[in-house]
């Protein structure tokens, strides 16, 4: 029977709700990658406003501003290689107006593409984060396929354990005397087989650490009980050697028989 009861609160222990997984996020770059793109054009925004006020500068015959507006231009942008600087010395010092138009529309050319790409870029992002909420989404609905399965079986197999030790207190209930089994005891396994049985919708239900605290108490009650009447046996036995001495010394003391003489 205590092994009986051993066994119901390994069960409750074993059947706890576990705690949740923590949900990673679906796209940590995207944040990262909105701040860059704001940073890059106010930036962009910086440069093209600096240069636009040189060049007025430099029509209105100013080469102070000019320095000064470029320098700040010079500040928002990274250090051109050397082979890039001669080549742009090369074009300055020659003058050439076809090479100076085709500069220009190399620069616009490029400016198209990489909008075209940051474009294309975000639209991708979009969609790879539409996928990946849809991912998600199925995920947790197979994760919640997955519990359900989960919590049909140990139904199951906590209904099967609760049925067989039910109809284990029953047996013992009815032939139980015939092995030493008390009527206490039997109805023990018996409520420990309908606790079993009950245990799924118990663990949910706000009553869990009542059911706990009850079958503890009734363990250690059983305990106690076992405990209490194997100390009185053992108190009796010790009260009471004298009467066993005495009884010896008394036939000991006893005139032999005509056929023990």
């Amino acid at each position: 029977m205590r092994l009986a009861l051993i066994g119901l609160l390994a069960l409750f222990q074993s059947c706890q709700p576990k705690p949740d997984l923590p949900t990673p996020q679906a796209e940590p770059g995207e944040q990262t990658t909105q701040v860059f793109g704001d940073k890059l054009d106010k930036a962009d925004h910086r440069v093209a406003a600096s240069v636009q006020v040189a060049r007025e500068a430099n029509k209105e015959g100013q080469p102070a501003k000019v320095e000064a507006e470029l320098s700040i231009a010079a500040a928002y942008l990274p250090n051109a290689p050397e082979g890039d600087v001669a080549f742009a010395r090369q074009r300055a010092q020659a003058a050439d107006p076809k090479a100076i138009a085709e500069a220009v529309a190399y620069g616009q050319k490029l400016k198209g593409e990489l909008d075209g790409l940051w474009t294309k870029m975000e639209a991708q992002q979009k969609q790879a984060q539409l996928e990946i909420s849809a991912l998600k989404q199925h995920c947790d609905d197979k994760q919640l396929e997955l519990d359900a399965a989960a919590k049909e079986k140990r139904v199951l197999i906590l209904a099967g354990l609760g049925a067989s030790m039910l109809a284990l207190g029953v047996g013992l209930l009815a032939f139980g005397h015939f092995i030493g089994v008390s009527k206490w005891s039997a109805a023990l396994v018996i409520l420990g087989g309908a606790l079993t049985s009950a245990l799924p919708w118990v663990i949910e239900s706000t009553y869990f650490p009542w059911v706990i605290g009850v079958t503890l108490g009734l363990a250690s009650l059983q305990a106690l009980l076992v405990l209490g009447v194997k100390t009185w046996v053992m108190v009796k036995a010790l009260l009471t050697p004298g009467a066993k001495i005495e009884t010896a010394t008394s036939k000991s003391t006893e005139p032999p028989t005509p056929t023990e003489q």
